[in-house]
């Protein structure tokens, strides 16, 4: 086999090419890992804002049938109320984005609720801080843990 003068070049632009496309497959892969991990991350925290009682104290008013059968933490869910609408199966009746509406500012939404918006001191006379009850960040993660109420 004779080499032409360029030849060598070329192939070794080849073989470059093909190493950046398999460098660029597994980061895109790592990523993607990296991504599912933080959704994992954020629905769990979401579930733990919603049982904690000095977070969100959600089951307080509503009532979670189906993840206490699905998990290990079922006793920590304590007494649970019947004041609001049950949880189950909320993340078929509604999108990401409406859920999180929901937990931000329900009144936007059913201006008669009696759910206290976490995201917002809008028409609250005295609040009691100066600030939202939970972060945008933990409104998100409330969100997506119950998208996954289906």
């Amino acid at each position: 086999m004779t080499l032409r003068l360029g030849t060598l070049p070329r192939l070794w632009a080849i073989r470059g090419g093909i190493c950046l496309l398999l460098a660029n497959s597994t980061l895109q892969a790592q990523t993607q890992q990296q991504a599912q991990q933080h959704i994992a991350s954020d629905i769990e925290s979401g579930f733990n804002i919603m049982l904690n009682r000095q977070e969100g104290n959600c089951l307080t008013c509503h009532t979670l049938n189906d993840w206490r059968d699905q998990t290990q933490r079922h006793k920590e869910l304590g007494q649970q109320g019947n004041f609001g609408p049950v949880l189950d199966g909320v993340g078929t009746r509604y999108n990401k984005t409406e859920l999180l509406q929901w937990v931000t500012d329900a009144r936007k939404i059913k201006p008669d609720t009696l759910m206290p918006p976490y995201g917002s001191l809008d028409g609250l006379n005295q609040p009691n801080a100066s600030r939202p009850l939970l972060t945008l960040e933990q409104r998100q993660a409330v969100a997506a843990a119950l998208s996954t109420l289906r």
